[in-house]
C-alpha cells in the first residue's frame, strides 16, 4: 500500500548464526521497510553489530542471563533512519520483552505526527507455572500502559505467544488460556485492534506463523495489533520470505496512519527503499 507504515518481524529463535544475519539483511532490502523486529534474540549483545542493513537505526533490548553460559528473551526494533525516532524508556519488568519508540510521521502540511511504535516478545511456559497467569498478566498491563501514554496512535508487533480463537491452533498444540485471556484483556482495556482478526484471516489451516519442528502442530501466536483511532487501514500477511533456523514465519504488517485533526493534513509517507530517500536528513515541526 503506497502511503503506509510498513513493518516485518520474526521470532529468530536466536541470532548468533551467521545465516541468520544474512537471510535477516537480505529480507529488509527487499521489502523496502520503514521499521522491522527480531524477537527472541537469546543474546546480551547487540543485534547492530550482526547486521549488514545501513541506513536503519537500531533499538535494542537485549536477552538476560539464563545462566552461566547462555541468555534468553532479546528484542531489537529497526527503524529507518529517513524517519525521526527516539526510544521511549520502559519499566525494568519488561526488560528483555520489549522495545518502543516514538516515530514521526510526515504530512503533507510539513509537520510530523508521532506514532508508538512497541515490539514484543511475550512470556511463554509450555510447562505450566503457579504464576504464569500473574506474570502474563503483569507484562499486558505494562505493554496497556505504553500504548496509554502514546500522543496519538500507536502500534505493537512481535511474537504474542497468544491466540485469540480456537481456529487460530491446528495439530497436537492447543490453545494456552491464559495467554488468551491476558491478550483479551489488553485488547479490551486499551480498545486495541488485532489486524488478523478484522481480515478474518485467523484459520491455521490455510495461514500460520508458528509451524513446529516435528510438524505436529501449527498456530498464529504472531500478531499485530494497534489503536482504534489514529488508523485508517491496516493489512497483515506471511511473505514467502526464508529465514532459517527458527519455527516461525515472517509477519508483514502495513499501516495508513491519519494525522491529528488539528493538522489539517494527510500522511506523507514515501518508500524506505534508499533509491527513494532524500539526501537530506527529516525535518518535521513535531506538535506539543
Amino acid at each position: 500500500m503506497s502511503q503506509s507504515f510498513q513493518t516485518v518481524s520474526v521470532n529468530a529463535n536466536g541470532f548468533a548464526n551467521v545465516m541468520k544475519h544474512s537471510a535477516f539483511s537480505n529480507i529488509v532490502s527487499a521489502h523496502c521497510l520503514h521499521a522491522w523486529l527480531i524477537a527472541e534474540t537469546k543474546s546480551q549483545s547487540s543485534v547492530h553489530l550482526c547486521i549488514n542493513i545501513p541506513d536503519y537505526k537500531v533499538f535494542e533490548s537485549p536477552g538476560v542471563k539464563a545462566d552461566r553460559t547462555t541468555s534468553k528473551w532479546g528484542v531489537a526494533l529497526g527503524v529507518t533512519a529517513s524517519l525521526h525516532s527516539q526510544m521511549v524508556l520502559l519499566p525494568p519488568q519488561l526488560a528483555g520483552r520489549a522495545v518502543c519508540i516514538d516515530v514521526i510521521i510526515p504530512s503533507d502540511s510539513g509537520r510530523g505526527f508521532p506514532h508508538h511504535l512497541v515490539g514484543v516478545y511475550a512470556p511463554y511456559n509450555p510447562g505450566g507455572a503457579p504464576n504464569l497467569h500473574d506474570t502474563l498478566h503483569d507484562f499486558w498491563d505494562h505493554i496497556y500502559h505504553l500504548c496509554a501514554t502514546a500522543q496519538h496512535s500507536w502500534q505493537v508487533i512481535g511474537d504474542f505467544n497468544a491466540t485469540l480463537m480456537s481456529s487460530e491452533v491446528m495439530g497436537e498444540a492447543t490453545g494456552n488460556n491464559h495467554a488468551c485471556t491476558a491478550y483479551c484483556h489488553f485488547l479490551q482495556q486499551s480498545h486495541g485492534i488485532d489486524t488478523c482478526e478484522i481480515q478474518n484471516d485467523n484459520d491455521a489451516h490455510h495461514v500460520f506463523t508458528l509451524n513446529a519442528y516435528n510438524g505436529s502442530c501449527w498456530s498464529i501466536i504472531d500478531h499485530c495489533v494497534h489503536s482504534a483511532h489514529g488508523i485508517d487501514i491496516s493489512v497483515i500477511s506471511t511473505p514467502q520470505s526464508f529465514m532459517p533456523g527458527t519455527d516461525h514465519q515472517l509477519i508483514s504488517s502495513a499501516i495508513v496512519c491519519s494525522p491529528p485533526a488539528a493538522l489539517n493534513a494527510s500522511s506523507s509517507l514515501s518508500s524506505a527503499c534508499p533509491q527513494d530517500q532524500s539526501p537530506y536528513p527529516p525535518c518535521f515541526i513535531v506538535p506539543k
